[in-house]
């Protein structure tokens, strides 16, 4: 089993944009599990906690995708 953990850079409130980027480590990495820092997909901005990434919404899509 190939076990990674991410290191990422978000762009603050760009949860499409931090998506693509963990879609983009995913697929780099091939892993059978990975795991991201907290709040990396809302940039670690306490305010967007509100609107939440969903893999059912267009933000988590890219990333869901990768995992698949």
């Amino acid at each position: 089993m190939r076990i990674a953990a991410a290191q990422v850079t978000p762009v603050p409130l760009d949860a499409a944009a931090n998506a693509a980027q963990a879609a983009r480590i995913v697929r780099e990495a091939q892993p059978d599990l990975i795991v991201f820092p907290e709040l990396s997909l809302t940039g670690y901005d306490l305010d967007a906690i509100r609107d939440r990434p969903d893999p059912a919404r267009p933000a988590g899509r890219p990333a869901a995708r990768a995992a698949s």
